[in-house]
């Protein structure tokens, strides 16, 4: 490579990896190419993250700590079923529902015991959890809105790094490639955001601007993309809050490592709000 006219190049796990992903003998490799580097002088750069995107750290997140897993918001009408390992969290009987507006809503306390007036129809919202997957080791990807996930995610990976190899940092490993922290889901979802949310703005999950102690809002007719757009800033604003914003913290905290790297990040931020503002002009 050296010989070719490269200047550097990335430490990237990639598919077939025989060796632990952030083992022992994984750093052992890692100390080697940083050492080659710093020879040759050339740049080690670190990737982090078992394949991609970034936040699950192959499963080494969310495999001990299932409640870090992504989550998103559904739910099911009339009769639906939701499923086994879905958290309901609200209900509401809706009037004239046409596609995703109502006529009218109002809260449902216990859905077994409502009873629905003419034209009428039960929605049942609940969370659902990412099943796991091969492609995270057996566990799922991360919740990036949730900061405890996220902090976990930058101990378990980037503190490993400083540990082996953080002596390097902003010399022979000039920065941390970052791909694309996420969400799993159109509709994503934190146990956090429902009161942040209200907290914050008083809008909830849309609706009418009377404040509802509870964060929930249904889209009237007339609102339904004006509410869409305000949930996709307010969810784009917490999660530049959380992945992006931790992880450069964490780089200016050992050396600035981030600062060559923060295009990629605000990549991730922009390509997020990008997807997120879709939802204001997507109909059906």
């Amino acid at each position: 490579m050296k010989r070719m006219g490269f200047g550097g190049f990335l430490m990237h796990s990639r598919v077939g990896l025989d060796t632990p992903y952030l083992g022992d003998d994984w750093f052992k490799c890692v100390r080697v190419c940083v050492d080659e580097a710093k020879k040759l002088g050339m740049n080690a750069w670190i990737y982090d993250e078992d394949r991609y995107a970034s936040g699950a750290a192959g499963g080494l997140v969310t495999k001990p700590h299932p409640e870090f897993g992504a989550m998103s918001l559904a739910y099911v009408a009339d009769g639906g079923d939701i499923p086994e390992n879905a958290e309901e969290i609200a209900a509401f009987a809706v009037k004239n529902l046409d596609g995703q507006t109502v006529g009218s809503y109002r809260r449902v306390a216990q859905t077994r015991k409502c009873r629905l007036a003419e034209n009428e129809t039960l929605l049942r919202f609940f969370v659902k959890k990412q099943e796991p997957d091969a492609w995270y080791n057996g566990g799922t990807y991360l919740d990036v809105l949730n900061p405890e996930a996220v902090a976990e995610f930058i101990r378990v990976t980037h503190e490993r790094y400083r540990r082996h190899v953080g002596a390097e940092f902003g010399a022979t490993i000039p920065g941390v490639f970052t791909d694309e922290p996420h969400f799993f889901s159109y509709h994503p979802f934190t146990p956090a955001l429902v009161a942040e949310c209200a907290h914050r703005h008083s809008v909830g999950f849309a609706g009418k601007r009377k404040k509802h102690r509870d964060g929930f809002r249904l889209a009237e007719s007339g609102t339904r993309q004006k509410r869409r757009g305000e949930i996709a800033r307010f969810i784009a604003r917490v999660f530049g809050a959380q992945s992006p914003r931790q992880q450069t913290q964490f780089g200016f905290r050992v050396r600035k490592i981030f600062n060559s790297q923060l295009s990629t990040l605000n990549f991730s931020i922009t390509n997020s709000i990008s997807r997120l503002s879709c939802m204001r002009r997507r109909r059906g």
